[in-house]
């Protein structure tokens, strides 16, 4: 998986550092943990910060907000045909 250039915790998710954009996660970050992308230490260690980070649970909010309108407006797409099969012989 691609590394996120703006994040600038440590790889295990234990600590947080500030992103280039000032806040304590990067949109990355959040963005996987909505996915469910993420698992173990590094989904407890962010929920955890989460939990005393009213900025970036507003944020999470908003990145929410803005996934479930965003499949709510996906149009689906019709089933391809179906190919006729060449008769085996």
């Amino acid at each position: 998986m691609k590394a996120d250039p703006d994040d600038t915790s440590h790889h295990d998710g234990r600590s947080f550092g500030l992103t280039r954009s000032g806040r304590c996660c990067s949109d990355w970050r959040l963005d996987r943990l909505l996915a469910g992308e993420l698992a173990g230490p590094d989904q407890s260690a962010l929920e955890r910060h989460l939990a005393g980070s009213p900025a970036c649970q507003r944020r999470l909010d908003e990145l929410r907000s803005a996934r479930t309108a965003f499949l709510a407006a996906a149009v689906p797409l019709p089933a391809p045909p179906r190919a006729s099969r060449p008769p085996r012989g």
